[in-house]
């Protein structure tokens, strides 16, 4: 049967547990993200210069697309952790005798590795995004720059556009 304080006390368990671990995922997540975007900037804004009849910002495709790959490769990453107690012996025991119903266990450790993990990977994105923004207003004074956030709706137009599925 279902308890919602069992689930809380489960839930708490699984963050203070793996706290380190998946603070250290989130910092490396965001610290590629950053290295991508770098890479971004310096490469592109060569090729696009200062053109003062254009009106968008020429990054933000290539930003979207780096924001759709890395939520699905540190995506798969997170969901491949999901079940990653139940690897050698020890684990298996304590997860086992842990007095929580199955389904009290497996969602806790779902909404940390899937919800919290999409959370996280849209902070990931927006910090990289604003890395880029500052870098290219200080760097690039005349280009056509702009923090945006991410919508649904640009992610089904990016996707639709470069039929990716």
């Amino acid at each position: 049967m279902f308890s919602i304080t069992r689930f809380a006390d489960t839930f708490a368990k699984e963050l203070r547990e793996n706290k380190r671990t998946l603070l250290m995922r989130v910092f490396v997540m965001t610290g590629i993200m950053c290295l991508f975007t770098l890479f971004i900037v310096f490469q592109q804004y060569e090729k696009y210069g200062t053109d003062p009849d254009r009106a968008a910002d020429p990054l933000w495709v290539s930003m979207l697309g780096l924001f759709v790959w890395s939520i699905i490769i540190f995506g798969a990453i997170s969901a491949s952790n999901l079940m990653k107690d139940m690897s050698d012996r020890q684990s298996r025991l304590s997860t086992i005798m842990y007095p929580a119903s199955q389904l009290e266990k497996y969602l806790a450790r779902w909404i940390i590795y899937i919800p919290l993990f999409l959370l996280a990977a849209l902070a990931a994105c927006f910090l990289s995004d604003l890395l880029r923004y500052i870098i290219c207003r200080s760097v690039i004074p005349g280009s056509a720059v702009a923090l945006k956030l991410i919508t649904p709706s640009e992610l089904t137009d990016y996707i639709e556009q470069y039929e990716m599925w």
